[in-house]
Protein backbone atom coordinates (compact mmCIF):
# COMPACT_ATOMS: atom_id res chain seq x y z
CA UNK A 1 0.00 0.00 0.00
CA UNK A 2 1.34 3.39 -0.92
CA UNK A 3 0.26 6.37 1.13
CA UNK A 4 -0.67 9.70 -0.36
CA UNK A 5 1.82 12.51 -0.04
CA UNK A 6 1.70 15.55 2.17
CA UNK A 7 -1.32 16.95 0.42
CA UNK A 8 -4.58 15.48 -0.77
CA UNK A 9 -5.11 15.09 -4.49
CA UNK A 10 -8.83 14.55 -4.94
CA UNK A 11 -10.28 13.12 -8.16
CA UNK A 12 -14.02 13.19 -8.79
CA UNK A 13 -15.44 9.72 -9.38
CA UNK A 14 -18.48 8.30 -11.13
CA UNK A 15 -18.78 5.81 -8.23
CA UNK A 16 -20.14 8.46 -5.91
CA UNK A 17 -23.69 7.08 -5.91
CA UNK A 18 -22.51 3.63 -4.83
CA UNK A 19 -21.56 5.13 -1.49
CA UNK A 20 -24.75 7.15 -1.07
CA UNK A 21 -25.61 5.22 2.08
CA UNK A 22 -22.56 6.64 3.77
CA UNK A 23 -23.41 10.18 2.71
CA UNK A 24 -26.87 9.78 4.21
CA UNK A 25 -25.34 8.51 7.43
CA UNK A 26 -23.02 11.52 7.66
CA UNK A 27 -25.93 13.91 7.16
CA UNK A 28 -28.05 12.02 9.69
CA UNK A 29 -25.35 12.13 12.33
CA UNK A 30 -24.84 15.84 11.71
CA UNK A 31 -28.54 16.46 12.28
CA UNK A 32 -28.81 14.33 15.42
CA UNK A 33 -25.88 15.90 17.22
CA UNK A 34 -25.88 19.56 18.10
CA UNK A 35 -23.86 21.70 15.75
CA UNK A 36 -20.46 22.58 17.20
CA UNK A 37 -19.42 26.20 17.21
CA UNK A 38 -17.57 27.90 14.37
CA UNK A 39 -16.44 30.67 16.73
CA UNK A 40 -12.87 31.62 15.90
CA UNK A 41 -13.08 30.09 12.40
CA UNK A 42 -11.74 32.16 9.52
CA UNK A 43 -13.11 30.71 6.28
CA UNK A 44 -12.21 32.55 3.07
CA UNK A 45 -13.70 31.62 -0.30
CA UNK A 46 -11.00 33.22 -2.40
CA UNK A 47 -12.29 35.11 -5.42
CA UNK A 48 -15.91 34.98 -4.26
CA UNK A 49 -17.99 38.14 -4.54
CA UNK A 50 -20.39 37.32 -1.70
CA UNK A 51 -20.42 35.96 1.84
CA UNK A 52 -22.51 32.86 2.48
CA UNK A 53 -23.01 29.85 4.74
CA UNK A 54 -22.20 26.45 3.26
CA UNK A 55 -25.41 24.40 3.18
CA UNK A 56 -23.70 21.09 4.02
CA UNK A 57 -21.20 22.00 6.71
CA UNK A 58 -22.88 25.12 8.11
CA UNK A 59 -19.54 26.96 7.95
CA UNK A 60 -19.83 30.70 7.10
CA UNK A 61 -17.48 31.68 4.24
CA UNK A 62 -16.46 35.25 3.45
CA UNK A 63 -14.79 37.00 0.54
CA UNK A 64 -11.06 37.63 0.68
CA UNK A 65 -11.31 41.39 0.25
CA UNK A 66 -10.70 42.18 3.97
CA UNK A 67 -7.62 39.95 4.07
CA UNK A 68 -5.62 40.92 0.98
CA UNK A 69 -5.29 43.89 -1.35
CA UNK A 70 -3.62 42.14 -4.26
CA UNK A 71 -4.60 39.71 -6.97
CA UNK A 72 -7.30 39.08 -9.55
CA UNK A 73 -10.59 37.25 -8.99
CA UNK A 74 -11.35 34.46 -11.46
CA UNK A 75 -13.70 31.54 -12.02
CA UNK A 76 -12.75 28.03 -13.06
CA UNK A 77 -13.58 27.03 -16.63
CA UNK A 78 -17.24 26.21 -17.23
CA UNK A 79 -16.53 22.55 -17.99
CA UNK A 80 -14.93 22.20 -14.53
CA UNK A 81 -17.47 24.36 -12.70
CA UNK A 82 -20.29 21.83 -12.65
CA UNK A 83 -18.31 19.16 -10.76
CA UNK A 84 -16.89 21.55 -8.18
CA UNK A 85 -18.20 22.36 -4.72
CA UNK A 86 -19.08 26.02 -4.36
CA UNK A 87 -15.83 26.93 -2.62
CA UNK A 88 -13.83 25.76 -5.64
CA UNK A 89 -15.67 27.58 -8.41
CA UNK A 90 -13.75 30.80 -7.75
CA UNK A 91 -10.15 31.64 -6.95
CA UNK A 92 -7.77 34.55 -6.65
CA UNK A 93 -4.59 34.62 -8.73
CA UNK A 94 -1.56 36.87 -8.29
CA UNK A 95 0.05 37.56 -11.69
CA UNK A 96 1.67 40.92 -10.88
CA UNK A 97 3.85 40.36 -7.81
CA UNK A 98 6.56 38.05 -6.56
CA UNK A 99 5.05 38.01 -3.06
CA UNK A 100 1.30 38.14 -2.39
CA UNK A 101 -0.08 37.68 1.11
CA UNK A 102 -3.16 37.32 3.25
CA UNK A 103 -3.26 38.78 6.77
CA UNK A 104 -5.51 36.64 8.97
CA UNK A 105 -7.06 38.30 12.00
CA UNK A 106 -8.39 38.38 14.66
CA UNK A 107 -5.98 35.81 16.10
CA UNK A 108 -5.30 34.98 19.75
CA UNK A 109 -1.58 35.21 20.41
CA UNK A 110 0.05 31.93 21.52
CA UNK A 111 -3.02 29.85 20.69
CA UNK A 112 -2.76 26.72 18.55
CA UNK A 113 -4.36 26.82 15.12
CA UNK A 114 -4.92 24.65 12.09
CA UNK A 115 -4.19 26.51 8.85
CA UNK A 116 -5.24 25.03 5.50
CA UNK A 117 -5.04 26.24 1.92
CA UNK A 118 -6.88 24.56 -0.96
CA UNK A 119 -5.97 24.93 -4.62
CA UNK A 120 -8.13 24.03 -7.63
CA UNK A 121 -6.80 25.14 -10.99
CA UNK A 122 -9.82 24.22 -13.12
CA UNK A 123 -8.13 25.81 -16.16
CA UNK A 124 -9.33 29.22 -14.95
CA UNK A 125 -6.88 31.02 -17.27
CA UNK A 126 -7.67 28.94 -20.37
CA UNK A 127 -4.00 28.03 -20.71
CA UNK A 128 -4.18 24.34 -19.71
CA UNK A 129 -1.11 25.17 -17.70
CA UNK A 130 -0.91 22.25 -15.26
CA UNK A 131 0.57 18.91 -16.33
CA UNK A 132 2.72 16.12 -14.92
CA UNK A 133 5.49 17.08 -17.34
CA UNK A 134 5.43 20.73 -16.36
CA UNK A 135 3.56 21.29 -13.08
CA UNK A 136 2.26 24.67 -12.03
CA UNK A 137 4.32 25.43 -8.92
CA UNK A 138 4.75 28.18 -6.34
CA UNK A 139 5.74 28.40 -2.68
CA UNK A 140 3.64 28.89 0.43
CA UNK A 141 4.81 30.61 3.63
CA UNK A 142 3.06 31.24 6.90
CA UNK A 143 4.69 34.14 8.70
CA UNK A 144 8.46 33.67 8.30
CA UNK A 145 8.17 29.91 7.80
CA UNK A 146 8.39 28.00 4.56
CA UNK A 147 5.30 25.82 4.45
CA UNK A 148 5.08 23.93 1.16
CA UNK A 149 5.68 24.06 -2.56
CA UNK A 150 2.27 23.87 -4.21
CA UNK A 151 2.45 21.59 -7.24
CA UNK A 152 -0.54 21.31 -9.58
CA UNK A 153 -0.24 18.62 -12.24
CA UNK A 154 -3.73 18.57 -13.75
CA UNK A 155 -6.76 20.87 -13.94
CA UNK A 156 -9.41 18.52 -12.57
CA UNK A 157 -8.03 17.59 -9.15
CA UNK A 158 -7.64 19.82 -6.15
CA UNK A 159 -4.95 19.81 -3.49
CA UNK A 160 -4.99 20.93 0.12
CA UNK A 161 -2.03 21.73 2.33
CA UNK A 162 -2.26 22.03 6.10
CA UNK A 163 -0.11 23.13 9.01
CA UNK A 164 -0.65 23.08 12.79
CA UNK A 165 1.10 25.93 14.58
CA UNK A 166 1.09 28.40 17.44
CA UNK A 167 0.21 31.99 16.50
CA UNK A 168 3.11 34.15 17.65
CA UNK A 169 1.26 37.49 17.22
CA UNK A 170 -2.32 38.71 16.90
CA UNK A 171 -2.15 38.25 13.12
CA UNK A 172 -0.93 35.43 10.87
CA UNK A 173 0.43 35.99 7.37
CA UNK A 174 -0.04 33.51 4.53
CA UNK A 175 2.11 34.36 1.52
CA UNK A 176 2.19 32.94 -2.00
CA UNK A 177 5.56 33.31 -3.71
CA UNK A 178 6.04 33.31 -7.49
CA UNK A 179 9.11 31.13 -8.10
CA UNK A 180 8.96 31.38 -11.90
CA UNK A 181 6.98 28.17 -12.51
CA UNK A 182 3.50 29.62 -12.86
CA UNK A 183 1.15 32.24 -11.48
CA UNK A 184 0.27 31.63 -7.82
CA UNK A 185 -3.42 31.25 -6.99
CA UNK A 186 -5.58 30.02 -4.12
CA UNK A 187 -9.16 28.77 -3.92
CA UNK A 188 -9.88 28.49 -0.19
CA UNK A 189 -8.06 29.56 2.97
CA UNK A 190 -9.23 28.20 6.34
CA UNK A 191 -8.04 28.88 9.87
CA UNK A 192 -9.28 26.89 12.88
CA UNK A 193 -8.51 27.29 16.60
CA UNK A 194 -7.40 24.17 18.50
CA UNK A 195 -7.50 23.51 22.26
CA UNK A 196 -4.13 23.95 23.94
CA UNK A 197 -4.12 20.32 25.06
CA UNK A 198 -4.20 18.99 21.51
CA UNK A 199 -1.11 18.04 19.51
CA UNK A 200 1.56 18.46 22.21
CA UNK A 201 4.29 18.38 19.55
CA UNK A 202 3.04 21.81 18.39
CA UNK A 203 4.65 24.60 20.42
CA UNK A 204 6.37 27.97 20.11
CA UNK A 205 9.48 26.38 18.60
CA UNK A 206 7.93 23.68 16.39
CA UNK A 207 5.03 23.33 13.97
CA UNK A 208 3.60 20.29 12.17
CA UNK A 209 2.91 19.94 8.46
CA UNK A 210 0.17 17.41 7.73
CA UNK A 211 1.21 14.57 5.43
CA UNK A 212 -1.60 12.07 5.99
CA UNK A 213 -4.87 12.02 7.92
CA UNK A 214 -6.83 8.93 7.04
CA UNK A 215 -10.04 7.36 8.22
CA UNK A 216 -9.09 3.72 7.84
CA UNK A 217 -12.52 2.16 7.90
CA UNK A 218 -15.04 3.74 5.49
CA UNK A 219 -14.92 2.70 1.82
CA UNK A 220 -13.64 5.16 -0.81
CA UNK A 221 -16.10 8.02 -0.95
CA UNK A 222 -16.16 11.04 -3.21
CA UNK A 223 -18.72 13.70 -2.33
CA UNK A 224 -18.03 16.99 -4.15
CA UNK A 225 -20.69 18.80 -2.10
CA UNK A 226 -18.75 18.01 1.07
CA UNK A 227 -15.59 19.48 -0.44
CA UNK A 228 -13.55 16.50 0.73
CA UNK A 229 -13.68 12.74 0.25
CA UNK A 230 -14.38 11.78 3.83
CA UNK A 231 -15.18 13.48 7.13
CA UNK A 232 -14.86 17.08 8.28
CA UNK A 233 -16.90 19.68 10.22
CA UNK A 234 -19.43 19.40 11.87
CA UNK A 235 -18.54 15.75 12.59
CA UNK A 236 -15.06 16.96 13.49
CA UNK A 237 -15.54 20.17 15.51
CA UNK A 238 -12.00 21.30 14.59
CA UNK A 239 -12.68 20.80 10.87
CA UNK A 240 -9.83 18.41 10.24
CA UNK A 241 -10.15 16.52 6.94
CA UNK A 242 -10.22 12.72 7.38
CA UNK A 243 -9.80 10.98 4.04
CA UNK A 244 -10.73 7.33 3.46
CA UNK A 245 -8.09 4.67 3.12
CA UNK A 246 -8.10 3.81 -0.58
CA UNK A 247 -6.69 0.25 -0.48
CA UNK A 248 -9.95 -1.52 0.32
CA UNK A 249 -8.68 -4.92 -0.88
CA UNK A 250 -6.08 -5.21 1.87
CA UNK A 251 -8.54 -4.77 4.75
CA UNK A 252 -12.07 -5.64 5.77
CA UNK A 253 -14.20 -2.91 7.29
CA UNK A 254 -15.87 -3.53 10.63
CA UNK A 255 -18.13 -1.03 12.35
CA UNK A 256 -20.34 -0.32 15.32
CA UNK A 257 -23.52 1.68 15.74
CA UNK A 258 -22.35 2.86 19.15
CA UNK A 259 -20.92 6.33 19.74
CA UNK A 260 -17.19 6.37 20.46
CA UNK A 261 -16.20 8.79 23.18
CA UNK A 262 -13.00 10.81 23.49
CA UNK A 263 -12.09 13.03 26.40
CA UNK A 264 -11.68 16.79 26.10
CA UNK A 265 -8.30 16.20 27.72
CA UNK A 266 -7.31 13.84 24.93
CA UNK A 267 -4.35 14.97 22.85
CA UNK A 268 -6.07 14.29 19.51
CA UNK A 269 -9.86 13.91 20.00
CA UNK A 270 -10.73 12.02 16.81
CA UNK A 271 -14.41 12.36 15.88
CA UNK A 272 -16.81 9.58 16.81
CA UNK A 273 -17.83 8.86 13.21
CA UNK A 274 -14.19 8.17 12.33
CA UNK A 275 -13.71 5.88 15.31
CA UNK A 276 -16.89 3.91 14.58
CA UNK A 277 -15.13 2.25 11.65
CA UNK A 278 -12.04 0.08 11.78
CA UNK A 279 -10.01 -2.07 9.43
CA UNK A 280 -8.95 -5.64 10.05
CA UNK A 281 -7.14 -8.11 7.72
CA UNK A 282 -9.24 -9.30 4.79
CA UNK A 283 -7.94 -12.82 5.33
CA UNK A 284 -9.75 -14.10 8.41
CA UNK A 285 -6.79 -16.28 9.30
CA UNK A 286 -4.29 -13.42 9.11
CA UNK A 287 -2.89 -11.93 12.28
CA UNK A 288 -1.07 -9.03 10.64
CA UNK A 289 -1.86 -5.73 8.91
CA UNK A 290 0.85 -4.13 6.79
CA UNK A 291 1.12 -0.76 5.05
CA UNK A 292 3.86 1.68 4.13
CA UNK A 293 4.71 5.06 2.64
CA UNK A 294 7.75 6.67 1.06
CA UNK A 295 9.19 9.63 2.90
CA UNK A 296 9.90 11.25 -0.48
CA UNK A 297 6.18 11.20 -1.26
CA UNK A 298 5.65 13.91 1.35
CA UNK A 299 7.66 16.37 -0.76
CA UNK A 300 9.35 17.83 2.32
CA UNK A 301 12.95 17.98 3.45
CA UNK A 302 13.78 16.90 6.97
CA UNK A 303 13.40 13.60 8.77
CA UNK A 304 11.27 14.54 11.76
CA UNK A 305 8.15 12.46 11.10
CA UNK A 306 5.48 12.12 13.79
CA UNK A 307 2.77 9.44 13.69
CA UNK A 308 -0.56 9.04 15.52
CA UNK A 309 -2.50 5.75 15.36
CA UNK A 310 -6.09 5.50 16.62
CA UNK A 311 -7.83 2.41 17.99
CA UNK A 312 -11.07 1.40 19.70
CA UNK A 313 -12.54 -1.95 20.63
CA UNK A 314 -16.07 -2.72 19.40
CA UNK A 315 -16.58 -6.13 21.05
CA UNK A 316 -17.44 -6.20 24.77
CA UNK A 317 -15.72 -8.49 27.22
CA UNK A 318 -12.76 -9.15 24.93
CA UNK A 319 -9.08 -8.37 25.14
CA UNK A 320 -7.39 -7.57 21.85
CA UNK A 321 -3.65 -7.02 22.26
CA UNK A 322 -1.48 -5.58 19.50
CA UNK A 323 2.19 -5.18 18.65
CA UNK A 324 3.27 -2.47 16.22
CA UNK A 325 6.46 -2.73 14.16
CA UNK A 326 8.26 -0.09 12.16
CA UNK A 327 10.68 -1.43 9.56
CA UNK A 328 10.76 -4.80 11.34
CA UNK A 329 11.65 -3.29 14.72
CA UNK A 330 9.17 -3.20 17.60
CA UNK A 331 7.62 0.26 17.90
CA UNK A 332 4.99 -0.46 20.58
CA UNK A 333 4.15 -3.73 22.30
CA UNK A 334 1.06 -5.23 23.94
CA UNK A 335 -1.38 -2.40 23.31
CA UNK A 336 -5.03 -3.05 24.21
CA UNK A 337 -7.60 -0.76 22.52
CA UNK A 338 -10.17 0.64 24.98
CA UNK A 339 -13.78 -0.49 24.62
CA UNK A 340 -15.96 2.14 22.84
CA UNK A 341 -13.47 4.89 23.68
CA UNK A 342 -10.92 6.54 21.44
CA UNK A 343 -7.44 5.29 22.15
CA UNK A 344 -4.20 6.35 20.54
CA UNK A 345 -0.54 5.54 20.22
CA UNK A 346 1.80 8.32 19.19
CA UNK A 347 5.49 9.01 19.25
CA UNK A 348 6.61 11.80 21.56
CA UNK A 349 9.73 12.37 19.46
CA UNK A 350 10.42 11.96 15.75
CA UNK A 351 10.74 8.52 14.23
CA UNK A 352 14.12 7.20 13.18
CA UNK A 353 14.79 8.66 9.70
CA UNK A 354 14.03 6.27 6.85
CA UNK A 355 13.41 6.51 3.13
CA UNK A 356 10.44 4.18 3.57
CA UNK A 357 8.27 3.62 6.61
CA UNK A 358 6.92 0.07 6.61
CA UNK A 359 4.41 -0.68 9.34
CA UNK A 360 3.07 -3.96 10.62
CA UNK A 361 0.37 -4.40 13.28
CA UNK A 362 -0.13 -7.92 14.54
CA UNK A 363 -1.76 -9.76 17.38
CA UNK A 364 0.57 -10.27 20.29
CA UNK A 365 0.94 -13.58 22.07
CA UNK A 366 -1.55 -12.36 24.67
CA UNK A 367 -4.47 -12.39 22.22
CA UNK A 368 -5.74 -14.47 19.30
CA UNK A 369 -7.99 -11.70 17.98
CA UNK A 370 -6.89 -10.08 14.69
CA UNK A 371 -5.37 -6.58 14.67
CA UNK A 372 -7.47 -3.50 13.98
CA UNK A 373 -6.80 0.13 13.12
CA UNK A 374 -9.30 3.00 12.97
CA UNK A 375 -7.33 5.99 11.72
CA UNK A 376 -3.89 7.52 11.38
CA UNK A 377 -2.17 10.90 11.14
CA UNK A 378 1.34 11.58 9.87
CA UNK A 379 3.14 14.91 10.21
CA UNK A 380 6.52 16.39 9.44
CA UNK A 381 7.78 18.55 12.30
CA UNK A 382 9.56 21.78 11.35
CA UNK A 383 11.39 24.23 13.55
CA UNK A 384 9.47 27.46 13.99
CA UNK A 385 11.12 30.69 12.83
CA UNK A 386 9.90 33.36 15.29
CA UNK A 387 11.18 36.23 13.14
CA UNK A 388 8.85 39.20 12.74
CA UNK A 389 8.92 42.96 12.24
CA UNK A 390 9.39 45.36 15.15
CA UNK A 391 5.92 46.39 16.31
CA UNK A 392 6.60 50.14 16.11
CA UNK A 393 7.96 49.77 12.58
CA UNK A 394 5.01 47.61 11.51
CA UNK A 395 2.48 50.05 12.97
CA UNK A 396 4.19 53.00 11.30
CA UNK A 397 4.36 51.53 7.83
CA UNK A 398 0.77 50.28 8.03
CA UNK A 399 -0.32 53.81 9.01
CA UNK A 400 1.54 55.14 5.97
CA UNK A 401 -0.11 52.53 3.77
CA UNK A 402 -3.58 53.54 4.99
CA UNK A 403 -2.98 57.30 4.84
CA UNK A 404 -1.61 57.35 1.30
CA UNK A 405 -3.51 54.31 0.05
CA UNK A 406 -0.30 52.80 -1.22
CA UNK A 407 -0.99 50.60 -4.26
CA UNK A 408 1.58 47.87 -3.73
CA UNK A 409 1.64 44.32 -2.40
CA UNK A 410 1.72 45.61 1.18
CA UNK A 411 -0.10 43.03 3.27
CA UNK A 412 1.03 40.79 6.09
CA UNK A 413 4.32 41.20 7.93
CA UNK A 414 6.51 43.87 6.24
CA UNK A 415 9.86 42.09 6.74
CA UNK A 416 8.99 38.40 6.46
CA UNK A 417 9.40 36.03 4.79
CA UNK A 418 12.97 37.30 4.97
CA UNK A 419 13.66 36.72 1.26
CA UNK A 420 10.46 38.55 0.29
CA UNK A 421 9.87 41.79 2.24
CA UNK A 422 7.32 44.35 1.11
CA UNK A 423 7.97 45.97 -2.24
CA UNK A 424 10.29 48.96 -1.71
CA UNK A 425 11.11 47.94 1.88
CA UNK A 426 14.44 46.59 3.16
CA UNK A 427 14.97 45.25 6.65
CA UNK A 428 17.80 44.44 9.01
CA UNK A 429 17.69 40.88 10.36
CA UNK A 430 20.58 41.07 12.81
CA UNK A 431 18.11 41.08 15.68
CA UNK A 432 14.65 39.70 16.28
CA UNK A 433 12.34 41.48 15.72
CA UNK A 434 13.59 42.77 12.36
CA UNK A 435 13.92 46.53 11.81
CA UNK A 436 12.93 48.49 8.71
CA UNK A 437 16.05 50.28 7.45
CA UNK A 438 14.99 51.41 3.98
CA UNK A 439 11.77 52.62 2.34
CA UNK A 440 11.52 53.56 -1.33
CA UNK A 441 8.18 55.20 -2.19
CA UNK A 442 9.42 57.11 -5.21
CA UNK A 443 6.76 57.69 -7.89
CA UNK A 444 4.00 56.23 -5.75
CA UNK A 445 1.38 58.96 -6.27
CA UNK A 446 1.60 60.12 -2.65
CA UNK A 447 -0.14 63.42 -1.97
CA UNK A 448 -0.69 65.70 1.00
CA UNK A 449 1.66 66.50 3.85
CA UNK A 450 4.49 64.27 5.03
CA UNK A 451 3.13 61.92 7.66
CA UNK A 452 4.64 61.98 11.14
CA UNK A 453 4.71 58.16 10.88
CA UNK A 454 7.89 58.47 8.80
CA UNK A 455 9.65 59.65 11.95
CA UNK A 456 8.74 56.47 13.82
CA UNK A 457 11.37 54.28 12.13
CA UNK A 458 14.16 54.42 14.70
CA UNK A 459 16.52 52.26 12.61
CA UNK A 460 15.82 53.70 9.16
CA UNK A 461 18.85 54.59 7.04
CA UNK A 462 17.30 55.40 3.63
CA UNK A 463 14.01 57.12 2.76
CA UNK A 464 13.01 58.02 -0.80
CA UNK A 465 9.83 60.10 -1.22
CA UNK A 466 10.79 61.65 -4.55
CA UNK A 467 8.48 62.19 -7.53
CA UNK A 468 5.32 62.43 -5.49
CA UNK A 469 2.89 65.28 -4.76
CA UNK A 470 3.79 65.81 -1.11
CA UNK A 471 3.41 69.32 0.28
CA UNK A 472 4.53 71.19 3.36
CA UNK A 473 7.84 71.28 5.22
CA UNK A 474 10.09 68.32 5.95
CA UNK A 475 9.44 67.20 9.50
CA UNK A 476 12.03 68.25 12.07
CA UNK A 477 11.61 64.81 13.61
CA UNK A 478 13.16 63.21 10.52
CA UNK A 479 16.35 65.12 11.22
CA UNK A 480 16.40 63.67 14.70
CA UNK A 481 16.60 60.09 13.41
CA UNK A 482 20.18 59.14 14.22
CA UNK A 483 20.34 56.28 11.69
CA UNK A 484 18.90 58.18 8.71
CA UNK A 485 21.68 58.73 6.15
CA UNK A 486 19.82 59.50 2.92
CA UNK A 487 16.54 61.39 2.53
CA UNK A 488 15.28 62.05 -0.97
Amino acid sequence: MHAMGSHARIFYSSKMLSWLFFLLEIIAVAKVHSQPSTQGFISIDCGSSTNYTDVITGIPYVTDDPFTDDGVNSQVASNYNSISPSQLTTLRSFPNATRSCYALKPVIKYRKYLLRGTFYYGNYDGQNRASTVKPLQFDLYFDANFWRTVSITDPISYSWYEVLAVAMTDSVSVCLINTGSGTPFISVLEFRPLPDVMYPAVNKTQFLITNIRRNVGPPPLIIPALFVSGTRYPDDPYDRLWEPWMDSDAFTVITTAESIQSSTNDYFQPPSIVMRYAATPSDNSSTIMEFSWDHSSFGLSGDSVHVNFFFTEFAPNTTRTLNIYLNDAIWYSNYTPPYLRAGNIYNTGPNVPNGEYHWAINSSGLSNLPPILNAEEVFTAMQFNPLGTNTDDADAINAIKELYRVKRSWIGDPCVPQQYPWDGVNCSYGTNPARIISINLSSSALSGSISSSFAMFAAIEFLDLSYNNLTGPILDALGALSSLQILI
